[in-house]
């Protein structure tokens, strides 16, 4: 039986006691900020038992342009917003010592930074007090969605007798009027197409700044693939924006990350770069980096067919890793031994 082997590596830190940032600084309510509607943004902070917090500001920069569009001074509860006219905060909007909802009013950038400053002051118990400040940020994609329309071809009231099981099928997915476009995606059956291996293709065939399209084919169309007891094929197009992530935060807390090591098949590399977009990291043919937490990963790869076998710990001067092997089920019967 052929051997393949790579290795699944996560990197952990022990947490200091003091104010810190957890993996993900800064969390949206919704995977993008959308012009002209409300969206809540959290300050993922930690802090010791000893510490106070005093003052958070928030902060944007686009395109050389920086600012400050929130001022809390915890400790006397004064708030001061934004003077800048693209940004407004809702007075119905809430607003406490982590969380802030904001609208942009239009469109500046397709990505915005956003950074959280905390200031917090700690007692050491003896009467000596600590001043320590953190901050943390995020690059947000910015969607512009007041023109947008996306439709599938054939059109869904077109229809189609298919004679034989053997046939093939084209179609397309086009998105316009959306700045930037989103990620285009066909899925049957609750499965991404790109999941069913030699029966489809996937492939762009166009895109400029406000449209995209997107071609797919069957090559083969398999009872499988049907619904309703084989009578009907539905194809459904996702359109889809995400966050983009920093692999490491602005902050003394390291993010944990996992590296897989070695050669995957291409139907997993390309799965997961599309469920994991913007937080995939080739570094190498045989080196990729996730910015996702392990369980998900390892969750991901057990839906591809993986499953774990062993795990052992690495201790370090540096770091802490966990290294998980698996296997792979292939095609038919057995398995390939895979240490991920």
């Amino acid at each position: 039986m052929k051997q393949r082997i790579t290795y699944l590596r996560i990197h952990r830190c022990t947490a200091n006691m003091a104010l810190r940032f957890t993996h993900d600084p800064i969390q949206m309510d919704k995977g993008v900020m959308e012009i002209g509607t409300k969206t809540k943004l959290t300050c993922n902070y930690v802090r010791f038992r000893t510490e106070s917090i005093r003052h958070i500001a928030w902060r944007f920069e686009y395109n050389g342009v920086a600012g400050k569009f929130y001022d809390y001074h915890v400790a006397t509860g004064a708030k001061n917003p934004t003077s800048y006219s693209f940004i407004t905060i809702p007075e119905d909007g809430e607003i406490n010592e982590k969380e802030i909802e904001i609208i942009l009013n239009d469109f500046r950038a397709p990505e915005i930074k956003i950074t959280c400053e905390v200031d917090a002051l700690r007692d050491n118990g003896y009467g000596k007090l600590h001043h320590s400040t953190k901050e943390a940020h995020e690059v947000v994609t910015v969607v512009d969605t007041a023109d947008w329309s996306i439709k599938i071809s054939p059109e869904p009231e077109h229809k189609r007798r298919i004679e034989r099981n053997d046939e093939s099928l084209s179609f397309k997915c086009i998105s316009k009027g959306a700045r930037p476009p989103p990620a285009l995606s066909f899925s049957i059956k609750g499965q991404n197409l790109s999941e069913f291996e030699e029966l489809a293709v996937v492939r762009h065939s166009y895109e400029s700044q406000d449209e995209i399209v997107v071609e797919g084919q069957l090559n083969k169309l398999t009872p499988d693939l049907f619904e309703n007891g084989n009578l009907r094929l539905v194809i459904k197009c996702y359109a889809k924006y995400a966050q983009r992530y920093n692999l490491i935060p602005d902050n003394d807390y390291v993010t944990p990350h996992v590296t897989l090591l070695g050669e995957l098949p291409p139907r997993v590399k390309n799965s997961l770069a599309e469920r994991l977009y913007g937080r995939l990291n080739n570094l190498s043919p045989e080196k990729i980096m996730l910015k996702v937490e392990p369980a998900k990963i390892l969750n991901m790869l057990g839906t591809m067919g993986y499953r774990v076998v062993s795990s052992t710990t690495s201790l370090s001067n540096t770091s802490n890793k966990l290294i998980w092997t698996l296997e792979r089920r292939k095609p038919g019967n057995g398995y390939v031994r895979s240490d991920l």
